[in-house]
């Protein structure tokens, strides 16, 4: 579901086939020897069509653009401001791996890049959820370098041999070393201010938790609330689990539990300088700032920003320039706060204030459609990794009018690609709420041609890359051919009401089928935009999504006539199986947002929603590439869909979680994309040569015959939007009596 991949947050690698503790050797051999970008300004003219293989092998530092805006540093300046420390990954499709190592940059002119450390095996996120902890995703971990208080050092998390233990490497690369031998991961760390410690976190009450599993397994497991039936067969440990907090001491390398002031360094919540109330903070000489909910009553508030002098008087801006604040710096003196906030047309643009609290309003410097994430302070300036619809993530400095000056291109080599041309829309959908997405033609294309269009969904910031997930290859799709919209969900309908908590902004959203119908209207809107420009054929659109993406295709195959194929990257919802799977705990989350119980399968709900139960009036062929642990709930689809003769490949990829991390999966996802597109939106005599290694043609071309040909269309004949929108009203009003 959309939160729970934003809580997340989506890049995402790797986990067999690591590179090994061997570190350097073990690099050069699987083809990590080019984690370095090059120095070389590379060409200046794009010279070559892109590959599949381009985009798999782009080197990533931090979150991708969908949550950078939200995610922890994975830049770290010095003290003195000269440099700045990150890690680098970068996907070996062909050792099924990923090549890491940490840099240090000279932020000056011309920059000097210094490799510290390489080597290690992928650290992914793990979050709670429905009541238990551990949860697997294949979202990596974000590595954020620490420099010691003197710039000599830098420590940061890595993993071998199935550990992740604290490491410090020399900022001049002349030596790494680890400096933690623990049983229990390590979770987080920080340097004391004079240097002679680190403080660091680790969970060891979740170690006690798989122990008593691992235990009870002799036995049998009590079926409860633990498991997760479409992850695993074996119970996750109950949440929470809580840090615990230690001191190693440097010298001597002995480690005792942190004192409270010590523990203040990674614990926001026990640090009396830190307001309680506050979400983003930033303090210099005495004054303090902070954005603070409005309403704290509220699920998703309306923020503020407060301010503290040097003097002590506190001033509140209350003004709409002072919301939707993404990030908070004060100037070098002190006197001066800066910060970036979210505006525009669909909060599609990223602007920058400057504000003297107690000197009138909020200034705005700049403003851009690109995004600039994970800045500090350089100077008048900041240092922030950025990226733009066409330019894959670098790192910058930007000046106080908004100029941007290269300090290291991660990728160089992509400047000799030839890419699609790239234009920002936008429009309003029928409830009038602003959309915003990006439309790419192929490199050649010439006025008056019309393209078959791919929708890829749900996040149209930074560079279009795979869409929310990463599986649809935006310029990969152009360059054969099609138009891409790159599409950025409009807001949640649920946000326009108030909601205590996330079970009460979800039935908002169902309610009348309010938010889907509100995201549908927007696609078709722009879809529409496209059509009367004469760019886009409308007997050929193609949809793809993951996640909430998914949902929203399933609803738009049954409520609209658009869509002539279609593939998607998690089960879509169905009544036989979307609860059982999900396990009791989270079945109590879905009643409570305005689903039907188990027990209430042949509500009205599900015959405005499933597709199962309306797979006789599919006619979009539908591909499936799934995740090992999520597959399960794809099976009453498919078998419907088979029943009813509705063409539809089926592939399972092993190890895999809600996004997919292993670069090998990834380029197939790439390739069989693409291949599934071109089968059905550009007929079988533009299929490219490998679609046979991709799709099982022999399959596709009986079932395309059964369903009465080649040129079929989704049917007219889904159930009407407002018969539909009765029967969720009523369900959703059920569901909250229960």
């Amino acid at each position: 579901m959309r939160h729970l991949l934003r809580a997340l947050a989506p890049t995402f690698v790797a986990l067999f086939a690591m590179i090994g503790p061997e570190g350097w050797a073990a690099a050069a051999e699987t083809g990590c020897q080019n984690l370095a970008p090059s120095s070389s300004p590379g060409p200046d003219v794009a010279s070559r069509a892109i590959e599949a293989m381009d985009l798999v092998r782009l080197r990533d530092v931090g979150w991708p653009a969908s949550v950078a805006l939200e995610g922890p540093s994975a830049v770290a300046v010095s003290p003195d401001g000269r440099k700045a420390a990150f890690q680098i990954r970068r996907a070996d499709p062909d050792a099924n791996s990923y090549c890491m190592g940490m840099f240090v940059v000279e932020i000056g002119a011309p920059a000097r890049l210094i490799e510290v450390d390489a080597g290690g095996e992928l650290i992914r996120q793990t979050l709670d959820r429905t009541g238990i902890t551990a949860f697997p995703t294949g979202v990596p971990k974000v590595i954020t370098p620490h420099w010691s208080p003197d710039g000599l050092w830098i420590a940061f998390l890595k993993r071998e041999r199935g550990a992740t233990q604290i490491w410090r490497a020399r900022s001049d690369g002349s030596t790494s070393e680890a400096l933690t031998t623990s049983d229990v991961d390590i979770e987080d760390l920080a340097w004391s201010a004079d240097g002679r410690a680190i403080i660091f976190a680790s969970k060891p009450k979740l170690q006690e938790g798989w122990r008593a599993i691992d235990s009870e397994a002799r036995s049998g497991f009590l079926f409860d609330d633990r498991f997760v039936p479409k992850a695993s067969s074996r119970p996750f440990p109950y949440a929470p689990s809580p840090l615990a907090f230690f001191t190693l001491d440097m010298r001597s390398r002995a480690v005792r539990p942190a004192m409270p002031s010590e523990r203040a360094l990674l614990d926001p919540a026990s640090d009396a300088g830190r307001p309680q109330d506050a979400l983003l903070f930033a303090t210099s000489r005495g004054s303090k700032a902070w954005t603070r909910r409005r309403d704290p009553d509220q699920y998703i508030p309306t923020t503020q920003l407060r301010a503290i002098t040097a003097t002590g008087k506190m001033i509140d801006c209350t003004a709409e320039i002072c919301t939707h604040i993404v990030g908070l710096w004060w100037t070098p003196d002190g006197r001066a706060l800066r910060f970036f906030r979210q505006e525009g047309w669909g909060l599609s643009q990223l602007a920058l204030y400057d504000w003297t609290p107690g000197h009138g309003m909020p200034h705005r410097a700049f403003r851009t459609d690109d995004l600039l994430a994970d800045c500090h302070p350089t100077g008048r300036d900041l240092l922030c990794l950025h990226e733009s619809s066409g330019q894959p993530r670098r790192l910058v400095r930007v000046s106080e009018n908004g100029q941007i000056r290269p300090v290291l291109d991660f990728n160089p080599e992509f400047r000799e690609i030839r890419l699609g041309r790239i234009e920002r829309l936008t429009w309003r959908n029928d409830r009038g709420i602003e959309t915003f997405g990006d439309l790419v033609l192929p490199p050649d294309h010439r006025p008056g041609q019309r393209h078959p269009l791919i929708i890829v969904q749900y996040d149209s910031r930074g560079f279009l890359r795979g869409g929310t997930g990463d599986e649809y290859p935006i310029q990969l799709f152009a360059a054969h051919g099609f138009a891409v919209l790159s599409f950025e969900r409009p807001r949640e309908i649920g946000l326009l009401s108030p909601s205590r908590d996330g079970d009460e902004l979800e039935r908002n959203n169902m309610k009348d089928w309010a938010d889907l119908r509100s995201v549908l209207s927007s696609l078709e809107q722009g879809v529409h935009l496209l059509v009367t420009r004469g760019v886009v054929d409308p007997e050929r659109i193609g949809i793809t999504g993951l996640s909430d993406g998914t949902r929203t295709t399933q609803y738009a195959l049954l409520h609209s006539t658009l869509f002539a194929a279609a593939s998607v990257s998690s089960s879509f919802e169905e009544p036989g199986t979307l609860i059982p799977l999900a396990g009791s705990g989270a079945e109590r989350n879905y009643v409570g947002s305005g689903y039907p119980a188990r027990g209430d399968e042949n509500e009205p709900f599900w015959a405005c929603y499933s597709i199962a139960r309306n797979a006789s009036r599919i006619r979009a062929p539908i591909l499936m590439q799934l995740a090992e642990d999520e597959y399960l709930g794809s099976l009453e689809t498919a078998a419907a869909l088979r029943q009813h003769h509705v063409p539809y490949a089926l592939y399972v990829f092993p190890g895999e979680h809600h996004i997919k991390w292993q670069p090998v999966h990834r380029f197939a996802v790439y390739e069989r994309n693409l291949a599934w597109f071109e089968y059905w939106l550009q007929g079988g005599d533009h299929v490219v040569p490998e679609a046979a290694e991709w799709l099982d043609l022999p399959a596709l071309s009986s079932e395309r015959t059964a369903a009465s040909g080649p040129d079929s269309r989704p049917s007219a004949g889904a159930a009407p939007i407002d018969q539909c929108r009765t029967q969720a009203s009523a369900s959703a009003s059920a569901s909250s009596r229960r």
